[in-house]
């Protein structure tokens, strides 16, 4: 009884699992309405906690989709890495370092508030964006969110509205709580280049002019904003992004062109800025002698509880030591402090392992690729539209594992001055990361799949066309004749 459903099973490809369209689209309103603040931006709304309820009808629903979908039994040439075990070991620190914190009132909220939270958005990425065709419309809902804040940006630079001097330069400031600093203004405008430039190549030519427009746009609100830590962070990712080209020289040639047309365009109160990273010497105010001194108590605190004060307690705690209130404005100093020294190794080992799987994923989708794409070996064999199809998905996958690492660069670069363990970026990177684990997983099921199919039709259409498959022996007669 069970062989017809076997043989059907065996006849027909590996797809990638769906949400249902009602919901993916929910989320991608989700997505929009998080990271634009909608709830602030409209008050009923928020008065009502929209995000809240529409975040447990999909926490929900992605909890069904988890028990509906068995995980894929990967077929691989290279085993995947292990991210789940260090999400795990990530979550379970902390949640050690809130019960047992010098402040467990604080610690509690935090951990609520930004780890459980925006864990559940980690899994609501990971459980709908299981194809290409979402991860798509995913990535589309996410940049434009991003582009939103870029125009925004933009039109308050050029009216005066958004613009006040800070620390003697005339700063951009965000329009939204969350990203109202100058310093995580241009840090979420670096998010936008980090993903425009690898999808640059990929994308038709409308989505090209959009990404291009996205992109400078961003590096002038990035500019705008007078963060030396948006600045570094730019650098870093230039850096990066030259050392992946294929041609570093003509890289190198097309980055001085763009920045000879438009270096005339910054005023020099921003060259005056960025000098400030090199001289140490501040245009007005004392903000390098600042974290100059939250650095030295930081390390004390840290010397005198290595094992950790407990989730986002350092200001607390700091206030008690030296009656002084400001966080740490460094990542590292952050995790330190706030998770001890097995906090740090955690999280150090979480971010090695979402470097090897996006290096995974890269590899994966070029090895299935070259097992996809005869035609450049053979230039007489035809693609067909499965594997036409296969390979513009994998392309796809690949740009974002490349635009995510670039993402995680970024954020690892920005955390050298900025105090952002608790935000949700890095539960983005999370939930996008096993996302296109995934699917590559799948894609190599297809591609197998496909090629088999191929394989066959090919070898019937030898057999229907050689004569010799087709010439029957006479009845009766013997081999010797």
């Amino acid at each position: 009884m069970d062989s017809k459903p076997k043989q059907r099973e065996q006849n027909s490809a590996p797809d990638y699992p769906t949400a249902p369209t009602l919901i993916l689209w929910l989320f991608l309103g989700f997505v929009l309405f998080r990271y634009l603040q909608g709830g602030y931006r409209f008050p009923v709304l928020g008065a009502i906690r929209f995000e809240a309820i529409i975040g447990a009808i999909l926490v929900g629903a992605a909890i069904l989709m988890q028990l509906r979908h068995k995980p894929p039994q990967p077929k691989l040439s290279a085993p995947s890495p292990k991210l789940a075990g260090w999400v795990s070991a990530f979550v379970l620190v902390m949640f050690i370092q809130t019960v047992s914190s010098y402040y467990f009132v604080i610690s509690w909220e935090v951990f609520v508030e930004r780890v459980v939270k925006f864990g559940l958005f980690s899994f609501m990425i990971f459980s709908f964006v299981t194809s290409p065709k979402a991860l798509r419309y995913f990535i589309a809902a996410y940049l434009l969110s991003f582009m939103r804040m870029t125009y925004e940006g933009i039109a308050g630079y050029l009216n005066g509205s958004m613009v006040w001097q800070n620390q003697g330069v005339p700063r951009l400031h965000g329009s939204t709580p969350s990203y109202h600093h100058p310093n995580s203004l241009g840090g979420t405008q670096l998010s936008t280049l980090a993903f425009s430039v690898p999808l640059w190549p990929i994308s038709p030519l409308l989505i090209k002019a959009v990404l291009c427009t996205a992109g400078v746009g961003a590096v002038a609100v990035s500019i705008f904003t007078g963060s030396r830590t948006a600045y570094v962070a730019l650098g870093v990712w230039l850096a990066y992004m030259i050392y992946r080209s294929r041609s570093r020289f003509r890289t190198l040639a097309v980055l001085a062109a763009i920045m000879a047309v438009a270096a005339p365009l910054i005023p020099d109160a921003y060259y005056a800025r960025f000098d400030t990273i090199f001289t140490g010497k501040e245009i007005e105010g004392g903000s390098m002698d600042a974290r100059g001194e939250i650095l030295s108590d930081a390390i004390a605190i840290f010397s005198a509880h290595p094992l950790g004060i407990g989730v986002g307690a350092f200001p607390a705690v700091r206030h008690d030591y030296f009656k002084r209130d400001q966080d740490t404005h460094n990542l590292y100093l952050e995790i330190a402090t706030n998770l001890g020294v097995p906090g740090f190794i955690v999280f150090i080992g979480l971010i090695i392992a979402l470097f090897r799987s996006l290096r995974y994923v890269e590899k994966q989708s070029n090895f299935i690729l070259e097992k996809l794409s005869p035609a450049e070996n053979n230039p007489d064999t035809k693609l067909s539209l499965d594997q036409r199809s296969q390979i513009k998905d994998l392309l796809l996958i690949r740009q974002v594992a490349v635009a995510l690492t670039g993402f995680i660069i970024v954020r690892l670069s920005l955390g050298l001055f900025g105090h952002d363990l608790y935000e949700i970026y890095w539960w983005f990177m999370i939930g996008l990361t096993g996302a296109l684990v995934k699917m590559v997983t799948i894609a190599e099921l297809k591609a197998d799949f496909i090629s088999l199919q191929q394989e066959r039709d090919n070898l019937h259409s030898s057999n229907r066309f050689n004569p010799q498959h087709h010439t029957k022996k006479p009845s009766g007669v013997s081999p010797e004749g």
